[in-house]
């Protein structure tokens, strides 16, 4: 049984608790499923799927009566408890998802999760393509899955319309539908200044920019009400592509990992995963959020970094694993990720990891 924790801020702005709302006005506490959902849809959090099918696949939650399983996932909100109830066992569901219209007498359907949803959906992910025509094909065809990705991330808390595509040309949806098939996301002709105006966001607007002067702040993650990123893949070096888009109406921040932008995941939907983790389940705090999301390879090359200046370019210099003991911290760092950073380094390990945890272990006896 996996509990289900977020903080404050996810329960106001994220989807899934809109259907726990419903859920409570009708007395249904466990929620199982009468149509199949694959199960690494569910494996995140079954609620927000549910909450997703209804509003996007126009799919419904009707009362249960023959459906049971067991107690897959546990979510506290309110002072209720909230079970979704999947796979083997003897626990009753109260009501059920179904994929298609509402067959029992009372039933949540797509406008009831509609009419809870504000009227501008914050945070709101802008990411500005007005760098599109700059990228060959094999950089667009990059950027198109990133973009897919990105709305597979924010459908993880939120849904479709917290994405707002800008200066997208005649043909760009067309251009995406065959990686984001089924999709109700915003999408712009107008630069990203006007876009966001006439939508009538005047809080904070935050721009990602790997070159910025100041680095994002963890209430500014909280806070703010647009995340604005630029639509650009760097297969080619584009040094300040970012700075070049023209955005007057943001403040611009970068996002760095104990000081350095070395290691800090680039592609876009990676970033948004972390802005998004790092607002609802890490109280703002994105070093922690980068630290689930960021991959081996950029790990790899940060952990390079920390060895070159711990042995100052003295090629052959021995390093021991209390290093990799202090870098494990905040680098998702395997034993073989610093073995071969430390060869990259031109560094060389006393002995192998296995010794090392051996002799600590002799030490504490």
């Amino acid at each position: 049984m996996k509990i289900l924790r977020y903080n404050t801020v996810c329960e106001n702005e994220c989807l899934f608790y809109k259907l726990l709302r419903l859920l409570n006005e009708y007395g249904w506490y466990n929620l199982g499923l009468g149509a199949w959902i694959k199960s690494r849809r569910i494996r995140d959090n079954g609620f927000q799927e549910v909450a997703l099918r209804v509003l996007v696949w126009s799919g419904v939650v009707g009362e249960a009566s023959r459906i049971k399983g067991g107690i897959d996932q546990v979510l506290n909100y309110q002072g209720r408890e909230y079970r979704f109830v999947f796979g083997p066992g003897d626990v009753k569901a109260d009501a059920a998802y179904y994929q298609h219209r509402c067959k029992s007498s009372y039933c949540i359907e797509h406008d009831d999760i509609v009419s809870l949803l504000p009227e501008k959906p914050k945070p709101l992910i802008v990411i500005d393509l007005a760098q599109l025509h700059m990228h060959n094909l094999d950089e667009a065809s990059s950027l198109r899955r990133q973009l897919a990705a990105t709305l597979g991330v924010i459908r993880r808390f939120l849904w479709d319309r917290h994405l707002l595509l800008t200066n997208a040309a005649e043909g760009v949806r067309a251009w995406l539908k065959s990686f984001m098939a089924t999709m109700q996301v915003q999408m712009s002709s107008l630069n990203t200044d006007d876009a966001l105006d006439v939508r009538g966001y005047t809080g904070l607007r935050i721009l990602l920019d790997p070159n910025a002067d100041k680095d994002l702040q963890p209430d500014e993650v909280v806070k703010a009400d647009v995340f604005i990123l630029g639509g650009i893949v760097d297969k080619r070096p584009r040094p300040g592509a970012t700075r070049e888009l023209p955005i007057e109406g943001a403040v611009r921040r970068r996002i760095s990992l104990r000081g350095s932008i070395i290691g800090v995941p680039h592609t876009i939907n990676t970033l948004v995963e972390a802005l998004l983790l790092a607002r609802y389940v890490y109280d703002g705090n994105i070093e922690r959020a980068l630290y689930d999301v960021t991959p081996p390879h950029e790990a790899r090359i940060r952990a390079y970094v920390e060895i070159s200046r711990v042995i100052r370019g003295a090629k052959g210099a021995y390093v021991d694993w209390d290093l990799y003991e202090e870098l494990v911290k905040w680098l998702p760092l395997r034993p073989r990720d610093f073995e071969k950073a430390a060869r990259m380094a031109g560094a060389r390990l006393r002995r192998s990891y296995e010794e090392y945890l051996l002799s600590k272990d002799q030490s504490h006896h």
